[in-house]
């Protein structure tokens, strides 16, 4: 998919970079809005760039994954829809790679669009901005600037629309949660915020290396494929780190396979070491409510005290 980092888009001159709008294979000449260092149709006749292609797929596999655990474990809905999202964004980067065309590329990066807007509304509740009036407002902007960023990128195919609304969403995402991080008990939600970074850092570092250096050695497209790998798993840790601080924030602490299933007080959620996926089961029937967790928190805690 595209990068959801802010750096400026300056693709590398047409002789510096393989020559893919000039090479046609089953689905026809490129009219994607950006190439990439893999050498279209090198592997096979039908898939415009294979390793790009076939290295996307981990977004399904992860996305499908998280639904099926989230599911499984009765999470809040939102949950498997985010991953749900993620499994779509990798069936377009799938068909977007393999066929280098404009209706793949949309159906790549709307989704991403999407994806961002999603990760904003897994932190309604938690941070200043997302409550009250004032979250109201928030959200109401989210809305309108996800839906004219959208209209304007389709009429206006400009890539630099996508490319800077996505990292715009994905800057203030990890800026309001590193701030609600902040306030947290947890040594698992500080892991799962930390593991993301690390991957989202890491997929800058290879997409810039990809950009910089093609051409330079026969090796350098596979740094696409890193940037699939660590981009998908950043997105799937998030996902476990918006669950992690949602439960915390509720003052219930995930429930243990090896334990009685009865919650923990939130106060006490940062003495136990990180746990399997599979154990965010909350005893909990607030967890989709999307309000002011600070006052259900507070009462939760004086109950149990």
């Amino acid at each position: 998919p595209g990068l959801p980092f802010p750096f400026k888009l300056a693709n590398p001159p047409k002789e510096e970079m393989m020559d893919v709008q000039n090479t046609v294979g089953y689905w026809g000449p490129s009219d994607s809005k950006i190439d990439f260092c893999e050498e279209s149709y090198a592997v096979t006749p039908y898939i415009a760039e294979f390793w790009n292609s076939t290295s996307s797929l981990i977004y399904v596999v992860l996305g499908l994954l998280g639904m099926y655990h989230s599911i499984k474990t009765r999470t809040c809905f939102l949950y498997p829809t985010i991953f749900l999202t993620l499994a779509i964004i990798g069936v377009g980067s799938t068909t977007f790679h393999g066929t280098m065309r404009w209706w793949g590329e949309l159906w790549d990066e709307l989704p991403m669009i999407a994806l961002g807007g999603l990760f904003l509304v897994g932190l309604n509740g938690i941070h200043p901005f997302t409550r009250g009036t004032t979250g109201i407002y928030f959200y109401i902007g989210l809305a309108l600037s996800i839906v004219g960023a959208t209209i304007a990128y389709v009429q206006f195919q400009f890539y630099e629309i996508f490319l800077h609304s996505f990292t715009a969403m994905i800057v203030v995402t990890v800026a309001m949660s590193f701030h609600v991080k902040g306030s947290s008990a947890s040594g698992q939600t500080d892991y799962f915020f930390y593991v993301t970074l690390a991957e989202l850092i890491s997929g800058k570092v290879v997409w810039s290396l990809e950009h910089a250096l093609c051409g330079a050695h026969p090796m350098v497209p596979m740094l696409h494929v890193l940037w699939h790998i660590f981009s998908a798993f950043a997105a799937y840790h998030f996902v476990l780190f918006l669950m992690s601080i949602r439960y915390e924030k509720l003052g219930y602490e995930a429930v243990w396979r090896d334990s009685k299933p009865l919650a923990q007080k939130s106060a006490e959620f940062g003495k136990f070491p990180m746990q399997p996926y599979d154990a965010f089961l909350a005893d909990n029937k607030d967890e989709c409510s999307f309000g002011s967790f600070h006052s259900k928190y507070l009462r939760k805690l004086l109950s149990s005290s």
